[in-house]
């Protein structure tokens, strides 16, 4: 997040904060990294060829069960047992999902 903010909307230092304090309300939980998640994040990557940055989100979708929502999935869909949705195909609501899927 901090990188979009910085890099691609290059917001000024108040409007970055005003950002990251909304940014920070909504409902996300947060992860630490852990040995066992790193190492398993560069297996992921070893095996698969992807970047530490690209494998650490596989990881932890694998770790915690989760759908893995991303904006760039070209990388993450060739990993089995990992179920990638892009973005734009995203919705909270499951049936909206499946709707948005049907008109593309």
């Amino acid at each position: 997040m901090g990188n979009v903010l910085l890099a691609a909307k290059k917001l000024s230092e108040k409007d970055g904060k005003e950002a990251l304090d909304l940014f920070y309300l909504f409902p996300i939980q947060f992860f630490s990294e852990t040995i066992e998640l790193a190492k398993r994040t560069y297996i992921i990557g070893h095996k698969d060829k992807l970047t530490y940055y690209d494998a650490s989100f596989v990881a932890l979708a694998q770790q915690e069960g989760a759908v893995l929502v991303t904006d760039n999935p070209k990388h993450q869909r060739r990993i089995p047992n990992v179920k990638v949705i892009p973005l734009e195909k995203y919705s909270p609501n499951p049936l909206d999902s499946k709707d948005r899927a049907r008109k593309k």
